[in-house]
């Protein structure tokens, strides 16, 4: 039984270290994305107008680390138009979480389990849908 415990405990070792699965993304991918444009227009790009009611996206950036977790910050203005002088508020949202690399397809899970798809082209990290967002390296 002596000589079998460096066997068991190696194997146990072993099996441990292979249940545990760390996303690891590829270092060409880790860097800093700045925001170029949203809902296909420059910054800053309006995505809510209407009834006296403005809502910008003025700046946004995603942080990839090489060990496959992220950052986010979207910058937003709000503008409300009263009758005597505008009411401008601008605040940031922010992500964090981790992703993984599929072919060019992202998938981003943040903290609260919220999930997005991105596509990552030649430095160029791009999110579809009502509002489609380009980010460059």
């Amino acid at each position: 039984m002596r000589r079998l415990l460096p066997v068991i405990l190696a194997s146990l070792m072993a099996c441990g270290d292979a249940a545990i699965e760390k996303v690891v993304a590829p270092d060409s991918a880790a860097g800093a994305y700045v925001l170029e444009s949203a809902a296909n227009q420059a910054l800053p790009a309006t995505v809510i107008e209407g009834n006296g009611y403005t809502m910008e996206i003025v700046g946004g950036t995603y942080g990839l680390a090489s060990d496959g977790t992220y950052t986010s910050s979207l910058t937003i203005r709000e503008t409300i138009e009263t009758a005597a002088t505008p009411s401008v508020t601008t605040y940031d949202e922010r992500a964090s979480g981790v992703y993984q690399i599929t072919a060019q397809i992202v998938r981003f899970t943040d903290a609260q389990g919220r999930e997005a798809l991105g596509q990552l082209v030649s430095g160029t990290l791009s999110f579809g849908g009502a509002r489609p967002r380009t980010y460059r390296k």
